[in-house]
């Protein structure tokens, strides 16, 4: 470089932090057991159909079917053990799909139909007292007619059918070959106009092929003398050509026309079938696009035989996005044919016994192992988004555990049942509890207990029964996930809803999107009762407990007495677990603000504006009293006092409440709710002008905004009233007391409701039109909170009620990197770097033998331009080099600062 030196000294250099981002969207990899998976004993048979909700997934043992519809993600809908073919003495011995839905069965004596998948409708299509049958196969012809054939192994021969796709028999013929079923497709030459077949007799193993419309034998073709069935593995149909054939390990090709026979591979385990053919070796080897034009062969090699190792190659499949999957033993690989990449292998739990792999060619892109009792998705990618379900299961699978019980681990207790996994062979009962402990159990008493981080003032952390957890590697999401960067779609298949969910930057998941109406800020909310920890007890019966809640303005603490907590609708909602209030039970809540009596104040409202929220679903058993009980702030408490001569002594309080709302239970007004407020000698009351239907869900809001009093039923006023006089200090101030609040019962555990109650909310504000239009559009909860993202973590966490009905459809963020700078300062002074050394400058002079400055270099109208800049080290290499945008003329009479910067 030509140029000039400058020292620096430690002062020019200094580390400057900035924070990079980089987005990630990835497909997501499920990574469940399929839930309440039927027992599939010994596995004989998977398959991917089209049905009418999408694809069904067909698994078969000797004991029958289990049909599972399968949409994405979940399988909700299974119908177990519907196969009863009226043939006690055996159970199935073979199962091959036409078409569609259209299914063929067989036992030893008897052929079933099962038209479409209707899995009620199963016809008897034939049978054969004095056969044994073994195998069963079918073939493609036209969209109206096909082929079937049944191996009789009793007769050494099989059993040709031509039928209508509804099952009607056209013409049958006998072959003098035992026709093997194999994973490929049996199909119409389109020269010859027949079908074709592997199968055997006495000699071997022969490719045969028979006349589409009698079925006569027209061809047969010799392949090799191995001697047993089993032998026979697949068959697969190239162009109008010819056919590969794998008969033991050996892979030959034949050609339809000449019957010309040539060996083509050997020590190949598998065929893949798709618009080319894919070979699989014993050994691993992966040969991609093969082709054999008669003379040469040629392929794609991939060498996998280090991911496989010695196991045996147990099954392959391909899916829509073409990639193989490979089970090996318990070892699983995949291949992506389209980005050329093999995965690094999946090393299975060896009680996963899985025995094959199946996957759809179209929309579906799991690659699912099944195996005796379980059903498992293998193409979880470590380098994506990957979903767990954890799920609290209160139905254990371990009668003498308690699930309640915190002391329960998967690693202390006897494993005697299965209950649902994830794919890692974690139980989803443990990422529940995992979760829970690590995130959201002491959020609310001990902050700094847990992990996340989070400002309790602005971040919600609920969970409830099902959860499902987005993690992503962190060598993706670097130092954090970007807040406000998250991105999550979703489909709510019950209701066919589409939504998507977002971070709000303080690590709340929301439901983006517009809710009409105006959300009420959580510094307006008083105090806060979802009861969504009631999923702990689901199926527990009437239970007793504290717990701590903080959504208010001070600690509060509620007592719940003999409350049993369910599900207020079956129809799909965002309450998840309410409380059940029951009069045999004498249930219900009582909530102490503080044990500081100043505390207690805050909830009286001291007469300014408030509003009450809550849901409820009430039942009307015959009682022997008027009112129930909703919410009340009224109770005995005795105020302690000294009197002169020093001895404490305490006189009860007065009977004044600062509100109480009331269902009539009995009479002619059963079903209407009353608002009262009483300062012990003035008293205000508001009635609905309707009554509440029974085992009906309603949203109710009671306001008081200055001097009038309202109920409003969903978003319709539905009474109002005046409030108490107010005259003088004293006054201003009569309702409030220092009593408890008291839910589905008084004070005295008298007055019982009956229904369930949730959604509870105190403001200190009167809820407008638009606030309670807003509630009403969110099923009363009053925000779009559905879980939670854990930034430092790299997770999305939904813990919404929905969690168990979505499917997660795509998700994306944005990772944090703290990336440190190298800053150099080099400062040039007035009158410095005016020179150049650049050879172009000089000239060679003969007289002093030397090369000089040309003259105009010596003018002080010269000066050089700055346009690039070097940094060495003491040695003189050459470490950084700076280039300038444009090139700069250093002035004479000031300074200039050039500042480098390089990542360190």
């Amino acid at each position: 470089m030509a140029g000039v030196f400058k020292s620096l000294d430690k002062s020019d250099i200094r580390l400057t932090p900035f924070r990079a981002y980089k987005q990630w969207s990835d497909n997501i990899s499920y990574c469940d057991y399929s839930p309440s998976l039927p027992p599939i004993k010994s596995p004989l048979y998977a398959s991917f159909a089209s049905s009418s909700s999408g694809y069904r997934l067909v698994v078969a043992d000797n004991d029958g079917f289990s049909f599972l519809d399968y949409t994405s993600e979940d399988l909700p809908s299974i119908y177990d053990d519907v196969y009863s073919p009226n043939d006690p003495s055996t159970g199935l011995v073979s199962v091959s799909s036409g078409s569609s839905d259209n299914l063929f069965s067989l036992t030893t004596s008897r052929l079933h139909y099962i038209p479409n998948g209707d899995y009620t409708n199963i016809v008897l299509f034939t049978q054969d007292s004095n056969a044994r049958f073994r195998d069963v196969t079918v073939g493609i012809d036209t969209s109206t007619f096909r082929w079937i054939a049944v191996s009789d192994f009793v007769n050494g021969s099989s059993y040709i059918y031509r039928y209508k796709t509804d099952g009607g028999i056209l013409s049958s013929q006998s072959s003098p070959y035992i026709l093997k079923k194999v994973n490929g497709q049996h199909v119409v030459d389109g020269v010859n106009s027949n079908y074709w077949a592997l199968g055997r007799n006495f000699i071997g193993t022969y490719l045969v092929g028979f006349n589409s419309a009698s079925l006569a034998l027209t061809q047969q073709i010799y392949l090799s003398n191995l001697s047993s069935f089993d032998d026979i593995k697949q068959l697969v149909y190239v162009k109008a050509r010819g056919h590969y054939c794998l008969v033991g390990s050996d892979l030959y090709f034949v050609d339809l026309t000449t019957s010309v026979v040539t060996l083509v591979q050997q020590n190949i385990a598998s065929i893949i079938n798709e618009s080319n053919i894919h070979t699989i070796s014993t050994n691993g080897t992966i040969y991609i696009n093969l082709n054999f034009d008669g003379q040469t062969l040629t392929y794609k090699q991939v060498d996998a035989n280090n991911h496989i190792g010695y196991n045996t190659i147990t099954s392959t499949v391909i899916n829509s996005k073409r990639v193989i999957g490979i089970l090996a033993g318990n070892v699983f690989i995949t291949y992506d044919i389209v980005n050329d990449i093999l995965s690094d292998p999946k090393h299975l739990d060896g009680s996963t016994n899985l025995v094959g792999l199946v996957s759809s060619r179209r929309n579906i892109t799991s690659i699912f192992g099944y195996g005796p009792n379980k059903l498992v998705d293998l193409t979880c990618n470590p380098d994506d988004f990957t979903l767990y379900k954890g799920d609290y299961s209160i139905t254990s699978s371990y009668l003498e555990i308690d699930p309640l019980e915190i002391s329960f681990d998967q690693g202390n207790i006897p494993i005697t049942r299965q209950e649902p996994l994830t794919a890692d062979d974690k139980y989803q009962r443990i990422v529940h509890r995992s979760i829970d402990h690590l995130f959201y159990r002491d959020y609310v008493t001990n902050n700094k207990a847990t992990f996340g981080g989070g400002n309790i003032n602005y971040q919600r952390r609920e969970l409830n029964d099902i959860v499902k957890v987005l993690s992503l590697p962190q060598k993706k999401y670097g130092e954090e996930i970007q807040q406000g960067s998250v991105i999550v779609d979703v489909f709510r298949g019950t209701i066919s809803q589409s939504l998507t969910l977002v971070d709000d930057l303080y690590g709340n998941l929301l439901i983006s999107g517009s809710v009409a109406g105006t959300q009420v800020t959580s510094s307006n909310v008083v105090g806060r009762w979802h009861f969504n920890n009631g999923y702990k007890y689901y199926g527990k019966g009437p239970v007793g407990f504290e717990q701590e809640v903080g959504d208010g303005y001070w600690p509060m603490k509620a007592t719940y007495n003999n409350v049993v907590f369910g599900s207020m609708s079956t129809a799909p909602d965002y309450l998840g677990a309410s409380a059940y209030f029951s009069a045999n039970n004498t249930s219900s809540i009582v909530i102490s603000p503080s044990l500081f009596a100043k505390y207690k104040q805050t909830y009286n409202f001291e007469n300014s504006d408030f509003s009450i929220f809550f849901t409820i679903k009430p039942e009307y058993p015959t009682v022997n009293y008027e009112f129930a009980n909703i919410i009340a702030k009224e109770g005995p408490v005795e105020d302690i006092f000294i009197d002169i001569n020093g001895n404490i002594g305490s006189s009860p309080v007065g009977t004044n409440f600062p509100y109480k709302v009331k269902l009539c239970v009995s009479g002619s007004n059963q079903g209407k709710l009353y608002f009262e407020r009483s300062s012990g000698f003035q008293a205000s009351q508001v009635v609905t002008s309707i009554p509440l239907a029974a085992n009906t869900k309603y949203n109710v809001a009671v306001t008081k905004a200055g001097s009038t009093m309202r109920i409003f039923i969903g978003t319709s006023q539905r009474g109002i009233g005046t409030d108490i006089t107010s005259t003088g200090t004293y006054e201003s101030k009569a309702c409030s007391n220092e009593s408890n609040i008291y839910v589905g019962a008084n004070y005295n555990n008298e007055n019982r409701f009956n229904g369930y109650l949730d959604n509870l909310k105190l403001y200190n504000l009167a809820l407008s039109t638009s606030d309670l239009q807003y509630l009403q559009n969110t099923q009363g909860i009053g925000d779009r909170y559905v879980g939670n993202v854990f930034y430092k973590q790299g997770m999305i966490v939904i813990t919404d009620p929905m969690a168990n009905e979505i499917d997660i459809l795509s998700a994306s963020c944005r990772g944090t990197q703290t990336i440190y700078e190298t800053e150099v300062s080099c400062t040039i002074g007035g009158g410095e770097f005016n020179h150049s050394s650049n050879p172009t400058l000089q000239e060679y002079e003969p007289v002093s033998d030397q090369f000089v400055f040309r003259p105009f270099v010596s003018s002080s109208d010269f000066k050089p331009y700055i346009t690039t800049i070097g940094l060495y080290n003491d040695r003189g290499d050459l470490l950084v080099v700076g280039k300038l945008g444009q090139p700069i003329r250093t002035p004479d009479n000031t300074d200039t600062t050039f500042i480098i910067r390089y990542d360190k």
